[in-house]
């Protein structure tokens, strides 16, 4: 990997570090294991996602399904179709969809968030994890900090800073692709460790992100149920 990118040497420490964690976790059965979520709680809320390509959802989902096979325990798998990476958590999780008028206010707030907003790059390389998720790790161009920045700085327009996860100290920072969710009771899962590591350092691709999409979840035992609301055009004039 070219570690002259603005950032990588920390992430790439941070993902090494995480993995050694959690493959630890995974093989004495320690790690979270976790149910769909109740109405208020912080996770699976509407969320403003990097839209990912054809090529690149499909190659993260085809891992994800090799990891659900290696699993001992039920999980959830990402499809093609639910597979992204998280820019900004904007509400917890309701339960019920969002208004209209809450989807215009969500997507007001967005637009204004983006002016001057430029297309980036985002490399995929290696497997890691932590809490009750393998994840995908991504090392994104300095763009994506800054629109982070923007989003935080206009908060206001939404009512608040957004939900905070219990994850959020540890996945601050990162571009992360969830594709397992560990589900009901945690079980020593050594294969899931192994392939962590055999992977560790595998490149996954590089992904020009050009869309953003503001999406709602409907989460069950064994799929994210994403559905997307309103797609953003990075870069336009």
């Amino acid at each position: 990997m070219d570690a002259s990118s603005t950032g990588l040497p920390s992430l790439e420490s941070k993902y090494a570090g995480m993995r050694g964690t959690f493959g630890s976790a995974l093989r004495t059965g320690t790690h979270r294991a976790s149910m769909p979520p109740c109405a208020g709680e912080p996770p699976w809320g509407a969320s403003l996602l990097i839209s990912l390509g054809t090529r690149m959802s499909q190659s993260l989902a085809q891992l994800a399904e090799r990891c659900r096979r290696l699993a001992r325990g039920r999980v959830l798998a990402y499809g093609s179709d639910d597979v992204h990476i998280t820019v900004r958590s904007l509400e917890g999780f309701r339960g019920t969809p969002l208004s209209q008028a809450r989807r215009d206010e969500l997507c007001a707030y967005v637009e204004a968030s983006l002016v001057g907003a430029s297309p980036f790059t985002l490399r995929m390389n290696g497997l890691a994890g932590g809490g009750d998720t393998v994840f995908a790790c991504g090392y994104p161009s300095p763009e994506l900090a800054l629109l982070r920045n923007t989003l935080h700085r206009h908060r206001d327009l939404i009512g608040g800073t957004g939900p905070v996860s219990p994850d959020a100290s540890r996945v601050r920072d990162t571009a992360h692709a969830s594709l397992m969710v560990f589900r009901d009771q945690a079980i020593a899962e050594p294969e899931v460790a192994a392939l962590l590591d055999d992977l560790r350092e595998t490149d996954l691709g590089d992904e020009w992100v050009k869309e953003l999409v503001l999406a709602e979840f409907s989460p069950t035992i064994s799929g994210a149920g994403m559905h997307r609301l309103c797609t953003f055009t990075l870069g336009k004039p």
